[in-house]
């Protein structure tokens, strides 16, 4: 089986050819080889082995008050390897069409490394001013021309929102404006408990982003910037703990703002978001119970929600070299707790959230990238530092915070084609 798969992806560039001179429809197949060798001094919060790093795990002490913790470790990945596949055919309803379908080796679940994954799988409709996508890409608060370029698979989280979504996105553009709207729902990037609460709650994930981009004449200099607002509402369950018919929902909002210059030098990137229940997107925050005294609600467990709100922001500077670039980012998330009083504020069972007791975390990670022909590798570091608090009011403020430290050096090799 194998070795016809492998047949297929040979005969691929053939097929695309052949197609193209009969019946405009081409295939390009394209990705990357992908080889992460990392060492971290401290145990990590992270997925897939460890390669989808967030940050520092909190001390744990043993009985003789050694954190077990502060242990170092390494590894080494190709998962995040990845295939792509770009199809053009003929114009379907006065529009140009094509359509991607990409995949990686990172799994789907945590346990599920090595295993095929799908990353985009959408079709776009072209029209002069109007695009509209049909299909499974990035969230909106996701910018590709606006992204980290770290080596890093977290791709700046818990920093940087970072989510795929199946979704229709309808882009209309307007001199240099742009004017993006994407109408979503979750799969593999999904709030606490899963893609069910969004699927219950019946109306999908809004987001809307607007975008302003200017090129000089020669291309030489490019200044972009923008900013978004997304708006869902969560029914995390049908059912209470007492066998209760309920569909009480959690409403969330969100915002965004992010600025890009870049010249022949270098290229400065920076993004700031503020919002609810960001946790779908690879951050600190979540939700919880809203506190109350209502007897009947304590009687059925049929309690309210209040979002936790989380504001991160990051920056990425580097040069733009064609055989060496250098490059450092830094990022920085705040746990800025509930607007309302949380229900037992004191009992994790309350809180549906990542980071419940971290105060902040921040990152400082400078890099080396080597470019020769379709060969790339780089030396990364990463230090961060996440404050882990003893306990949290009942605002889900945390207190009696203290840093933990880890710190990462990774060697990553790519060949691109």
């Amino acid at each position: 089986m194998k070795k016809y798969i492998f047949l297929c992806l040979i005969c691929l560039p053939i097929l695309s050819w052949a197609q193209e001179q009969t019946s405009g429809f081409g295939i390009h197949l394209s990705g990357f080889v992908k080889n992460d060798f990392f060492f971290d001094t401290h145990k990590t919060v992270s997925m897939r082995e460890g390669a989808f790093y967030l940050y520092p795990e909190n001390v744990k002490l043993d009985k003789e008050n050694v954190d077990v913790n502060a242990h170092s470790s390494f590894n080494i990945l190709a998962i995040y390897s990845r295939l792509h596949l770009g199809f053009t055919g003929p114009e379907a309803f006065g529009a140009k069409t094509s359509a991607v379908v990409e995949g990686d080796f990172y799994g789907s679940q945590e346990g599920g490394s090595n295993g095929f994954r799908l990353r985009y799988a959408y079709c776009k409709m072209s029209w002069q001013t109007t695009d509209v996508i049909f299909g499974q890409t990035d969230h909106g608060f996701f910018n590709t021309d606006c992204m980290p370029e770290i080596m890093a698979v977290n791709t700046g989280a818990p920093y940087q929102p970072l989510s795929r979504n199946p979704q229709i996105k309808v882009i209309q553009r307007l001199d240099n404006f742009k004017f993006l709207l994407s109408i979503m729902a979750q799969r593999d990037f999904s709030s606490w408990g899963g893609s069910d609460g969004l699927r219950n709650a019946t109306l999908p994930d809004l987001n809307l982003c607007i975008k302003y981009n200017h090129l000089s004449e020669d291309s030489a200099r490019e200044i972009l910037f923008g900013a978004g607002a997304d708006y869902k509402i969560l029914v995390p369950r049908l059912v209470t703990d007492s066998n209760l018919a309920t569909n009480t929902s959690v409403n969330n909002y969100a915002f965004q703002a992010f600025f890009k210059y870049r010249c022949k030098a270098i290229t400065l990137k920076l993004e700031g978001t503020y919002g609810q229940n960001l946790y779908d997107h690879g951050m600190i925050g979540g939700y919880a119970y809203k506190y109350t005294t209502d007897s009947t609600i304590l009687a059925r467990g049929d309690f309210n929600y209040t979002p936790l709100n989380t504001f991160a922001a990051w920056m990425d500077i580097a040069t733009n070299g064609k055989k060496v670039q250098f490059g450092i980012f830094g990022g920085y998330s705040k746990n800025m707790g509930s607007l309302n009083n949380i229900f037992d504020w004191n009992s994790t069972t309350s809180f549906f959230a990542r980071g419940r007791t971290i105060d902040y975390v921040y990152r400082v990670s400078p890099r080396v990238v080597f470019i020769s022909g379709k060969m790339k590798m780089g030396l990364e570091g990463d230090y961060s530092v996440a404050g882990y608090g003893t306990s949290v009011n009942s605002l889900g403020d945390v207190q009696g915070v203290k840093p933990v430290a880890n710190i990462r050096v990774t060697y990553s090799v790519y060949y691109i084609f």
